[in-house]
């Protein structure tokens, strides 16, 4: 049961950071083509996950005994996006992107939350329990291609995004605090 919830928690907070890139999907999606920004952010993302699997690893060497302080950065995001107060709306690019790599450009701009509350998830997880945060990584991912891939577009997708992005700086605050908790899945 652990192990699900487990799962079910890094699909969650893989999801939260990843709202305006829905967003962004979704507004590209009607100029640039649904398979082309679905491409793009799914291999941007991939990418991004295992950066942050890599920077996880890292952080366990550096910090030792200290990694859960990691949770740290999670919650300061959190904080600092209550604080500004920006909406998904900032962060669609004015310029249309056309190629793939200016997609995943774009995509890997917005992704910088995500490598860096997965790390934080990767740097406190214990060995046996990483493989698991790739899988609820992969069950975001998946699900959310899935999502952009049968959904109907336009302005009223958009604003129910926008509307779920607003509980995104909640839901990091809470991964933060989680990653600062004592748990079984700690690495250290």
């Amino acid at each position: 049961m652990a192990e699900i919830l487990f799962v079910l928690s890094v699909a969650f907070a893989h999801a939260m950071t990843n709202l305006d890139n829905i967003a962004v999907v979704l507004v590209l999606s009607t100029t640039v083509g649904i398979r082309r920004c679905v491409s793009a952010f799914a291999l941007t993302q991939v990418i991004c996950i295992l950066l942050a699997a890599g920077i996880g690893a890292a952080a366990i060497d550096v910090l030792g005994a200290w990694v859960g302080y990691v949770g740290l950065l999670p919650i300061a995001l959190g904080v600092y996006t209550l604080w500004r107060g920006g909406t998904v709306a900032d962060a669609v690019p004015t310029r249309e992107a056309n190629s793939m790599g200016a997609l995943m450009i774009v995509f890997f701009s917005l992704g910088l939350d995500t490598i860096m509350i997965m790390s934080a998830i990767f740097a406190d997880s214990a060995v046996g329990w990483r493989a698991l945060a790739y899988l609820g990584a992969a069950v975001s991912l998946s699900a959310m291609v899935a999502l952009l891939l049968v959904m109907t577009y336009g302005d009223k997708a958009t604003r129910i995004i926008e509307r779920l992005n607003r509980f995104a700086p909640y839901a990091l605050i809470a991964v933060g605090l989680y990653i600062l908790s004592n748990t079984i899945t700690d690495a250290v």
